[in-house]
């Protein structure tokens, strides 16, 4: 018997149910009644979108699953520089704690509703293998966490000695720590019918890209490149890389092109009358 909820909906109802209890405590409702009126509206809201893959989906295709998380995160960071300069007013604490907490649920609800994007909209898997980004990719990562180092460190001095908020080194800091990490990070792909699939190696999200979104598929001496369109192109190492996934890659762009080109011949044709 299936669920009557999914990942999704369950981040969705404790993320609504979230903001239910904040705005009852608002208003000056006791906790508790406040706690068990939020937990009865997130329930709802859960079983009410439990399944909805077309609604998990569309979110994920069009990415919309970043805003419970970046509206809270603007809000945080607001008050934080606020209170650093001394404009926070009467804001209390507790309005922060909230707005972190939906910071939280929200990055659950984004993990959710990428992983229900990816399962859904990839479609047949073709093939599979794991890679790393190239000597290239390498040397550019860790040039740039020795940057993001240099900015930590100049941005803790300018914090102590000139006031800068220190959100900045903060940033600085999560900015080299992540760079570090990602300097031999492997990826697991999947070439499938809609588009390329891939894990970061130790991660949980799975992300999905459309075959649309890439431009064409090029080798160099290091790697082999996926132009991405409005985005970082997608690296992996040569030598990673076999050759039946090479050419699952080049099928899924062909396929893709081939059908945006009728697509828009029948366009043409259309416009014609």
């Amino acid at each position: 018997m299936k669920r009557p909820i999914d990942g999704p909906s369950t981040a969705a109802g404790a993320y609504v149910g979230a903001g239910c209890t904040a705005l009852g405590r608002n208003a000056g409702v006791d906790w508790g009644f406040a706690l068990a009126a939020g937990m009865l509206v997130g329930v709802v809201v859960a079983v009410a979108t439990g399944h909805r893959t077309a609604l998990w989906t569309g979110l994920g295709r069009r990415r919309l699953q970043v805003v419970p998380v970046a509206v809270p995160a603007v809000g945080a960071l607001g008050l934080i520089l606020a209170d650093e300069y001394g404009h926070s007013g009467a804001v209390p604490l507790s309005v922060l704690a909230w707005l972190v907490a939906f910071v939280i649920v929200g990055s659950a609800f984004w993990a959710a509703v990428t992983n229900a994007y990816a399962a859904h909209a990839a479609g047949e898997v073709r093939t599979t293998w794991t890679a790393n980004a190239g000597s290239v990719a390498r040397r550019r990562r860790i040039g740039l966490t020795v940057l993001y180092g240099s900015g930590c460190v100049v941005a803790f001095v300018a914090s102590a000695l000139y006031g800068v908020p220190t959100v900045v080194p903060t940033a600085f800091a999560g900015a080299t720590v992540s760079s570090w990490i990602a300097i031999d990070r492997t990826r697991v792909y999947e070439a499938c019918e809609g588009g390329l699939r891939y894990t970061d190696a130790g991660a949980s999200v799975t992300q999905f890209v459309p075959w649309s979104r890439f431009g064409e598929i090029r080798e160099t001496d290091d790697a082999v490149v996926l132009e991405r369109r409005w985005w970082l192109d997608e690296r992996m190492a040569d030598g990673d890389v076999p050759p039946n996934a090479r050419e699952a890659l080049r099928e899924g762009l062909r396929a893709d092109h081939s059908s945006s080109a009728a697509t828009r011949s029948e366009w043409g044709r259309e416009s014609d009358w």
